[in-house]
């Protein structure tokens, strides 16, 4: 297993907790992936997307919302376990199908689709170029001649030029229990990958609950 996946699986019960209010994010990003979408021509109920690094479903969850056929996947089995059970969480027709996919492992046959996603600076876990190509190369076979290929990436030029070293903290009260997640940030001597800790504070009856995973990304 490799440390991302670990880190994913770790993580995946959590991760609705990075965001103040999971379920509106949800249909905030729909949205606007699908206005995006539309002005490239590509309108819900006929069109396909592959999302390849769906987490627990952010952007597959928002997009089947706006009418769109969502085919999802992600390296982390955890991370597809709970997006499943976050299905019952929305009113689907035709809810997005999940399985786990590790895009450093191209498949022997893929799912072709109209649009390709990886969304939530999910390619800055590609710490090497062949890494990276191999994972572009991977998106590359669910595509056809006509396809979108679609990549979120944080502004890495804003971070390295403020020298951050940590995200302000997020509370969230998804499931009526309340959290604090951020991160801290250390980087190497030419800033080009750095050494993320994600934290996750949890109120319980005993008090507050800490735990913190770690993980390594790069500044494409």
């Amino acid at each position: 297993m490799s440390d991302v996946t670990q880190f994913y699986d770790d993580f995946a019960s959590d991760y609705t907790a990075i965001f103040a209010d999971w379920e509106k994010s949800v249909g905030n990003q729909g949205r606007i992936l699908s206005e995006l979408l539309q002005n490239y021509d590509f309108p819900p109920n006929s069109t396909t997307v592959r999302d390849v690094t769906c987490g627990v479903g952010t952007q597959a969850f928002g997009l089947a919302l706006q009418g769109y056929r969502v085919i999802a996947s992600d390296l982390s089995p955890q991370a597809i376990v709970q997006a499943e059970q976050l299905k019952a969480r929305f009113d689907l027709q035709t809810p997005p199908t999940f399985s786990v996919m590790d895009l450093l492992q191209p498949p022997t046959s893929a799912q072709v689709a109209d649009i390709v996603l990886s969304a939530d600076n999910s390619i800055a876990h590609f710490l090497t170029e062949d890494d990276l190509r191999t994972a572009l190369q991977t998106m590359k076979l669910h595509m056809h001649d006509a396809s979108l290929l679609i990549i979120t990436l944080r502004d890495y030029d804003a971070f390295i030029q403020e020298a951050l070293t940590f995200s302000p903290p997020h509370r969230s009260n998804d499931g009526g229990q309340r959290r604090v997640t951020f991160q801290l940030w250390d980087w190497d001597d030419a800033m080009q990958t750095y050494g993320m800790e994600q934290f996750i504070m949890t109120e319980s009856e005993n008090g507050w609950q800490t735990r913190s995973l770690t993980s390594r990304l790069r500044t494409w």
